[in-house]
């Protein structure tokens, strides 16, 4: 949740809102084991860049690795646990 900061102007708080939602959503279609479905993964937690002109454009690379059944990838393998 961003915490809105004092004169920060509205469209820059819109653009973080939306930017919000958008990570939040995209974590939940990328948090399970494309293989098993297992929700226990490690994961690194290096930062990727999200664009504000073109969100839908954004892929975590981050390694992923199923405790389950081994499967390794990347983070935007993932498929939602829902």
């Amino acid at each position: 949740m961003i915490v809105p900061r004092p004169g920060l102007p509205e469209e820059i708080r819109l653009l973080r809102e939306e930017a919000d939602r958008f990570r939040t959503l995209y974590y939940y279609r990328h948090m399970a084991c494309p293989k098993c479905g297992n929700l226990y993964l490690e994961t690194t937690y290096m930062g990727n860049v999200l664009n504000y002109e073109d969100m839908n454009s954004y892929k975590d690379t981050n390694t992923a690795k199923c405790h389950s059944c081994g499967w390794q990838g990347i983070v935007h393998d993932l498929k939602g646990a829902v």
